[in-house]
């Protein structure tokens, strides 16, 4: 597993309009996201938590205000990981150069634009307290890949037993996994089939999501969980 594995993603990321339109435009998918996280923090401590590959700090942001926890962050891209470090958290470039233990990591929508990915669920092991939590939230389906997984450099999509067996592969043990964002993941299907767009993202798009589409796609998701979404949801802890 050399160095290069425990990098969270390029140094020059190209997405990073995408990342600045997703801030701003999906203010409630966001913090969604972070109470999805927030059901499965331990109650019973203070926590520290990293966020891997935390772009601008979008989710540690929320993180910090809503729990009120401790978040570091690691983030290769220079400037991101300054805005990042701006924002009053301790940022480091690489996985490899975070020397303490924590009680939660926390990453979303990373792993997918890593070669190695479990070099990195490894690197997540090591860098877990025991019986810390780990958290993961990344895209879902090969079927409903579109140009904007090409332009933002996805190497891959996953299906919930693929991730299931990384994270066990990397000594972790699953404790719930599934499918989030019914809708997502119909409105994807619709633009794959029609070969819509050139895989930028517009910010009135993200907005009419965010207001009007989120609520339903959550309802959605108390019946599709199982078998469909747009991303995949996994936690999992490091055994005592």
């Amino acid at each position: 597993m050399g160095e290069q594995v425990l990098v969270d993603a390029a140094d020059n990321y190209t997405g990073k309009l995408n990342l600045a339109r997703t801030e701003q435009g999906l203010a409630n998918y966001n913090r969604w996201i972070i109470s999805l996280f927030m059901e499965h923090l331990p109650k019973d401590r203070p926590l520290r938590v990293l966020d891997f590959g935390g772009g601008i700090g979008t989710l540690s942001v929320l993180m910090r205000e809503i729990e009120g926890v401790s978040v570091d962050g690691v983030e290769a891209d220079i400037e991101q990981r300054a805005l990042f470090a701006a924002r009053g958290f301790k940022v480091f470039k690489r996985l490899d150069e975070v020397d303490q233990t924590y009680d939660v990591i926390f990453t979303s929508n990373v792993l997918e634009h890593i070669d190695d990915d479990v070099g990195i669920l490894e690197g997540f092991h090591a860098r877990l307290k025991p019986g810390g939590v780990l958290l993961v939230y990344v895209p879902a389906f090969e079927l409903i890949w579109t140009r904007m997984d090409d332009m933002v450099g996805h190497l891959r999509r996953y299906r919930a037993a693929d991730l299931t067996r990384k994270i066990q592969q990397s000594g972790f043990s699953l404790s719930h996994i599934s499918y989030r964002d019914c809708v997502g993941f119909f409105m994807a299907l619709v633009f794959r089939l029609i070969h819509s767009g050139n895989g930028e993202i517009s910010v009135g798009s993200l907005l009419i999501f965010d207001r009007f589409l989120l609520p339903i796609s959550r309802l959605g998701d108390l019946v599709f969980s199982r078998i469909l979404g747009k991303n995949v949801f996994a936690v999992a802890v490091k055994p005592l």
